[in-house]
């Protein structure tokens, strides 16, 4: 009986585990898999790169697999030859190091090797060896992927591109800090790069994250006629500079991913930022929205989000860098921004909360142009202060509003108010065109058509849920969509061809023509009196974007799903006959130049075909119906100008039913 007892307790004994680990401790505990890096992927992104740790080398692991593979299973393998002390520091690691790394032959009995291999373990801290070992893999991997950096010749032209042609649109980075880190990098030896980056200053070892993601958009938005010597750049003879630029951006990302989140600089949330705002240009929306995610967490870690309300005398005053204040600040509002706008629009929680009091204002609105715009001084963030003022600092407002709540009318109403009184109050530079300024700030044009658009966004996601159900909410989303799309219709002659990458011409307009198309669908018998107005409008969109979807694949997809619900539209209304547009040639550029010069052609309305007529396109295709949810819910910041409005009274529910949620899926049904 005892005999049967004990045979029990063996069978309850655990099984020895028979293979080697080949994770490091810290995925082999998390039960994560681990690329085998030192240190790996995942203890890179948590900080702890310190306590990533291996019980057998990269060499034993790969002696182990080779002796499996021979023998065809792991039970007739053996392992008798993996050394069972591999502590770092023990004899058998120091052994590796002399044979493998240093070179000394193992089988020598008079050598070196020999005599330490004798000597014992030597008198030194064993973490030296594995600190030794991840300083070196660590310094591998970070020259690995700052080759990925070209000539300075090159750089200087990228980053001259990249001031001139995207800069302006966030505002976020510094020319002349930035040029000054340039040159900082540039003085880095080669040395002190051997030695890894942990030995470089943290803003140093930072900068080449930074620098690939403005080289990667700098390439995106390259125009047409750009210098041919970056050719040099194509190591592919089918390669063109939006893959050179993809490359670039994920070679940035990775060593942001190595240096990971521990005594980071601002520099990581700049680079960060870029890096959405690249995927977000080439339609990688979703990647997009994680990446601002992990940005905003970053910065939040740094404590953007902890602001007082701004004070320019104590800002001015502050013993650290005024400048470090100013930026830290500006960083923090463009990632509110995104976070509320990318909410707004792909129905997702915000991240972020802001009080309008820690935002600055501009100078004091006024409806009249000053006496000399000569001494008006201005910058792209001013613009955005404008519409942040004006209309975006609703949006989180608009975000929680919930659209069944009795008060909901009454909270729309409020802000639909606000807004435009904000709007009639915008300094002069900020809503009609200026020479003097226009002329001293060659980007205010597409800037001010960029706000007009973005204000105008506010006012249809504001009424865009209470479409269905409320007409006067029908008609000011409307008219706010026409809105958006004549703006963008002046930006899209001001703007040259380097901008057909810009997710602002695709998504503000796709954005619009969608809710045109669903008011009339929906709705055939209303707003009859803008109806000329919004099929041009359409057309125009229209026309746009296919002059944009060689350059953006974005900009054809949004064209074939719009020209359906257009051909949708013009079979359920009543039309006089029209003359055509030919949606190809240089006939609708012209048109869209006239038209970007003031007010559309009175009564005219023009019918697209051709093109139009081969290319329709099914909706209810799956493939088609994912492709589209990916672009609709993408919409950032839009543009366009000042449409009267004469009601300020806003809604008034009718008894024909009850709110509908803000659903493009329920949208996007009830057309189709």
């Amino acid at each position: 009986m005892l005999g049967s007892y004990a045979n029990a307790s063996d069978a309850q004994l655990p099984r020895k585990r028979k293979r080697p680990t080949i994770s490091c401790s810290e995925c082999h505990r998390r039960k994560q898999k681990c690329d085998r890096q030192q240190p790996c992927f995942h203890c890179t992104r948590r900080g702890k790169t310190e306590i990533c740790l291996y019980e057998h080398t990269a060499e034993e692991y790969m002696s182990y697999e080779s002796i499996t593979t021979e023998l065809g299973t792991v039970e007739n393998a053996s392992i008798s030859q993996i050394p069972s002390d591999t502590r770092p520091g023990s004899e058998a690691v120091i052994d590796q190091l002399m044979s493998r790394q240093l070179g000394y032959s193992s089988s020598c009995s008079t050598g070196t090797f020999k005599i330490v291999s004798q000597l014992g373990e030597p008198d030194r801290n064993p973490a030296t060896f594995a600190n030794s070992r991840r300083n070196n893999d660590a310094a591998a991997q970070y020259l690995g992927l700052i080759r990925e950096i070209p000539h300075r010749k090159y750089v200087n032209i990228l980053v001259h591109s990249f001031f001139t042609n995207v800069a302006w649109h966030y505002d976020v980075i510094e020319e002349a800090i930035f040029r000054d880190e340039l040159s900082d990098w540039d003085q880095v030896s080669y040395t002190a790069l051997k030695q890894g980056p942990e030995y470089l200053p943290v803003n140093t070892r930072y900068f080449p994250a930074l620098l690939l993601q403005v080289l990667a958009l700098a390439l995106l938005y390259q125009p047409v006629q750009y210098d041919d010597i970056l050719d040099d750049l194509k190591y592919a003879p089918d390669i063109d500079f939006s893959d050179l630029a993809s490359d670039y951006s994920t070679a940035g990302h990775r060593i942001m991913c190595m240096l990971g989140s521990r005594d980071m600089p601002l520099s990581k949330i700049q680079a960060g930022l870029m890096k959405a705002c690249f995927e977000k240009s080439i339609g990688s929306v979703i990647e997009s929205w994680h990446t601002l995610g992990s940005t905003i967490r970053d910065a939040q870690e740094l404590g953007l989000h902890q602001l007082s309300p701004y004070d320019a005398n104590k800002i001015a005053s502050d013993a650290s860098k005024p400048r470090e204040v100013k930026l830290r600040r500006k960083l923090w509002l463009v990632l509110h921004l995104w976070d509320a706008h990318m909410a707004a629009v792909l129905g997702r929680p915000m991240a972020t909360r802001l009080d309008p009091r820690v935002v600055r204002s501009t100078s004091p609105p006024t409806a009249s142009p000053p006496q000399d715009q000569q001494e008006v001084i201005l910058s792209p963030f001013d613009i955005i202060l404008c519409g942040y003022h004006a209309a975006f600092k609703y949006l989180q407002d608009i975000h929680d509003l919930e659209v069944t709540s009795k008060i909901a009318q009454e909270t729309v109403q409020k802000i639909h108010n606000a807004v435009v009184s904000n709007i009639s109050r915008l300094p002069a530079w900020a809503s009609s065109p200026s020479p003097t300024l226009d002329c001293k700030y060659p980007w205010l044009p597409a800037a001010r058509e960029t706000l007009i658009t973005e204000v105008y966004f506010v006012l249809l996601a504001l009424h865009r849920p209470f479409m269905s159900s409320i007409s006067t909410s029908r008609v000011e989303a409307l008219k706010a969509a026409l809105q958006m799309l004549e703006s963008q219709n002046r930006l899209f002659s001001q703007a040259g061809s380097h901008m057909h990458m810009s997710f602002t011409l695709v998504f503000a307009t796709f954005d619009a023509m969608v809710l045109v198309a669903a008011t009339y669908l929906g709705f055939p018998n209303d707003n009859l009196e803008l109806l000329p107005a919004s099929m041009k409008c359409m057309q125009w969109g229209l026309a746009r974007l296919d002059a944009m979807r060689s350059r953006n694949t974005m900009a054809g997809l949004a064209y074939d799903v719009v020209q359906a619900l257009y051909q949708k539209v013009l079979s359920c209304i009543s039309l006089p006959d029209p003359p055509a547009l030919y949606m190809d040639g240089s006939r609708n550029l012209n048109r869209l130049a006239q038209a970007s010069s003031g007010d559309y052609p009175g009564q005219e309305i023009l019918h697209i075909t051709g093109a139009m007529a081969n290319n329709k396109q099914d909706l209810d295709n799956p493939l088609r119906q994912e492709q589209l949810f990916d672009l609709v819910y993408q919409d950032l910041l839009g543009k366009s100008q000042a449409l009267k409005q004469t009601d300020t009274t806003v809604l008034r529910q009718e008894q024909c039913g009850e709110p509908a949620h803000d659903s493009f899926w329920q949208l996007m049904d009830d057309l189709t």
